[in-house]
């Protein structure tokens, strides 16, 4: 086995874990936003 397609492998697999990890807490936050914003506005 090629040590380098083994670099390159473990490179993309973090790029895809980092992709995956980004985009979750980008709806995290919206989810938490939308929920204190329905919190201050008293309207569910």
């Amino acid at each position: 086995m090629n040590i380098t397609n083994l670099y390159i492998d473990l490179f993309l697999l973090s790029m895809l874990i980092l992709i995956i990890f980004s985009i979750a807490i980008i709806f995290y936050i919206n989810y938490k936003i939308d929920y204190m914003y329905q919190l201050e506005t008293g309207c569910n």
